[in-house]
């Protein structure tokens, strides 16, 4: 991403907000597996002092990751203006850009989960800047404006507030409505050395900004609602989450690739309650874009009674879908000769032969002679998963296959 002067890119959201519905229209959906006789099988929820807690790590992240991760180094940058239909072209060149650490105020976000009045809602006050400076040297091709001078633009005291209810369309697609908007541009101001260039700048992007609030305050919900949730789709990877593990066995140099499915189940609406939020979401796993149709069946999900707490929910067909899906990859299969033998259990010296085994099974030391070096292939299958049975936390049931023969390269 190119670093671009701050007042580019205000004018560039205004034009944003006139063109959503053609760019929502032009979304490409990827092709996913139907949900609607698909039950929920993960229940997420949410508490309001868990929020604390992230905007406490976002408010130290955050800032380091505009400034160094996200391309603020840019030094030259330079824009073409077109006015009276094309007649008068302007040129704007920024040099010696100098883009100040970003001051977040996250620790004063809140974030409040309410129900009155049997109408959900969640209310939003964002002051998302505290204080944002950029300064460059600016020259552009007019006798009214002096080349090579110093401006600053430096944002302050930005306030973003809004209320807001979560619906889920059709295909599982959370879709915000917004409405009680506010946006206050606090101190924000626009320096520049020259002090005719600073009045023109200083009212334009002034003007700019009364144009925002305006718009947002008395018809954000209008411009809003049913825009954000094909960019807020889309932005989320469409609800599907794709991970990659490391096999957990010691000598087993595996790696494999996996997704889970995201989207909130459209029966059931996030429910907003006082303090926490509910949410439904399928939680299939996929391993190659195979999922497991047909197997997620958890009709009962439920939170314990503790509504001052975040709790995660994971049901026994869901747990056992993932599991199944390891099993499939490459985790899953397991080989053992005489090397990954002594690094899974940790030993030194051990030979894994027919001799070794003798004693638990024989009949290899028979057929094949002694000494003789073996490799073992495992596979797994078909489990199922069972929570709190048996005097148990977890129970597993599972079929395990293997294949025992010589290992040529004597291991």
């Amino acid at each position: 991403m190119t670093a671009k002067s701050l007042l580019v890119m205000t004018v560039a959201g205004l034009v944003a907000i006139a063109t959503l519905p053609a760019i929502s229209a032009q979304i490409m959906v990827p092709e996913l597996s139907p949900i609607e006789d698909k039950p929920p099988g993960i229940g997420f929820r949410l508490h309001e002092m868990t929020l604390r807690v992230f905007m406490d790590s976002m408010s130290k992240f955050l800032p380091h990751y505009l400034y160094y991760d996200v391309d603020f180094n840019s030094t030259v940058e330079e824009y073409d203006f077109a006015l009276l239909f094309g007649f008068l072209r302007y040129k704007m060149l920024m040099k010696n850009i100098d883009y100040k650490p970003p001051q977040l105020d996250f620790m004063n976000t809140t974030i409040i989960f309410d129900n009155e009045f049997n109408k959900q809602h969640i209310k939003v006050n964002f002051p998302a800047i505290k204080s944002w400076k950029v300064e460059s040297d600016v020259s552009i091709n007019c006798m009214l404006f002096p080349e090579d001078t110093r401006m600053m633009f430096d944002m302050e005291d930005i306030i973003f507030k809004f209320n807001t209810e979560l619906k889920v369309t059709p295909e599982g697609w959370i879709n915000p409505n917004i409405w009680a908007i506010d946006l206050n541009w606090g101190h924000s101001q626009f320096y520049h050395e020259n002090a005719f260039a600073a009045l023109i700048f200083d009212q334009t992007i002034h003007y700019l900004m009364v144009i925002v609030q305006n718009a947002l305050y008395f018809m954000g919900e209008i411009i809003l609602n049913g825009m954000l949730e094909p960019p807020l789709t889309q932005g989320l990877n469409y609800y599907q989450l794709p991970f990659g593990l490391k096999g957990p066995f010691n000598g087993q140099d595996t790696y494999d690739h996996f997704s889970i499915d995201l989207r909130h189940h459209p029966k059931f609406h996030p429910a907003v309650n006082k303090g926490y939020l509910d949410l439904f979401l399928i939680g299939e796993t996929s391993y190659k874009d195979l999922n497991c149709e047909g197997a997620i069946y958890d009709d009962h999900m439920h939170f314990k009674n503790m509504p001052d707490r975040s709790q995660l929910v994971v049901g026994e067909s869901t747990l056992s879908c993932f599991v199944n899906k390891v099993a499939a990859s490459d985790i899953g299969k397991i080989q053992l000769d005489t090397e990954r033998f002594n690094q899974l259990f940790g030993v030194e010296g051990y030979y894994f032969n027919t001799s070794s085994i003798a004693p638990h099974v024989q009949l290899f030391e028979e057929k094949l002679g002694k000494d003789k070096p073996l490799v073992v292939d495992l596979t797994f299958n078909h489990f199922h998963i069972e929570l709190g049975q048996y005097d148990v936390d977890i129970a597993a049931q599972f079929e395990m296959c293997f294949s025992m023969k010589t290992d040529m390269l004597g291991a």
